[in-house]
């Protein structure tokens, strides 16, 4: 999955916490928000605070799917640590009590 269907799908799903999302869309993710967190951090701290409060859930949602695609539940997601490790782990491409594993999206931005 690339760039832009990271951040369609992230947005698409923003407060969906049951099913998996894959290493590429939540690491897509994270930099697709870096971006703006980075500049808004410059600018003010409320225009910051606006910004963070904007991508947060949907940043713990991904997150938490993410943890289900390594078959491990979403709460671990919420340890500093833990979560890196976890955000890290390849997918597991079997059924899992979580669903089945995110299906292949090929774009342009793939290629």
């Amino acid at each position: 999955m690339g760039l832009f269907g990271s951040i369609n799908s992230a947005l698409r799903n923003y407060s969906k916490f049951k099913g998996r999302a894959s290493r590429s869309e939540y690491w897509y993710w994270q930099l697709a928000i870096s971006i703006p967190l980075l500049v808004s951090i410059q600018i003010s701290d409320s225009v910051f605070a606006f910004v963070f409060m904007l991508v947060f859930i949907p940043t713990l949602a991904l997150a938490w799917r993410r943890a289900h695609d390594c078959n491990l539940p979403g709460l671990l997601m919420l340890i500093p640590l833990v979560r890196e490790v976890i955000s890290l782990l390849p997918s597991r491409p079997e059924l899992n009590k979580y669903g089945p594993p995110p299906p292949p999206r090929f774009t342009i931005d793939d290629v």
